[in-house]
């Protein structure tokens, strides 16, 4: 909110994450972490709102039956990617984190990197276009 008159909310946030990294220390692994978060941050934005504008997923999410599943799938990302980003977070060095995200194929990564650049072809199929009313003059 404090950079909010940038009048673009992914910059001020992205502003504002940098700005903790910085706070937090000059290594590497604040900078992934923050990094990392933004990127969670924009995908969950994206697919909120394509979900949010989409009738077919907007019918299945409001779907009583199918909400426990909804609800599994959900958690399981949740707990999955949550702890993630702390990695580098936590192990400061780019030494000690690069190990552990190789470990594990740095899945988070490729997770949301594949799915940034895979929502505007879903958005496309999922989400009907809007008819632009014609013109009589």
């Amino acid at each position: 909110r404090r950079s909010s008159d940038l009048g673009n909310k992914a910059v001020s946030q992205g502003l504002a994450l940098f700005f903790l990294a910085v706070w937090h220390g000059l290594h590497s692994g604040y900078l992934v972490c923050f990094s990392m978060e933004f990127l969670i941050v924009t995908v969950e934005r994206k697919v909120m709102a394509m979900v949010k504008d989409s009738p077919l997923l907007t019918s299945v999410t409001s779907t009583p039956a199918l909400r426990p599943l909804l609800y599994v799938g959900q958690q399981c990302i949740h707990w999955l990617f949550m702890g993630y980003p702390l990695v580098a977070f936590c192990l400061f060095t780019w030494d000690k984190w690069l190990k552990v995200y190789w470990s594990v194929y740095f899945i988070g990564h490729v997770f949301f990197v594949v799915l940034l650049f895979a929502l505007p072809y879903l958005r496309r199929v999922l989400v009907p276009r809007k008819e632009k009313p014609l013109k009589t003059d």
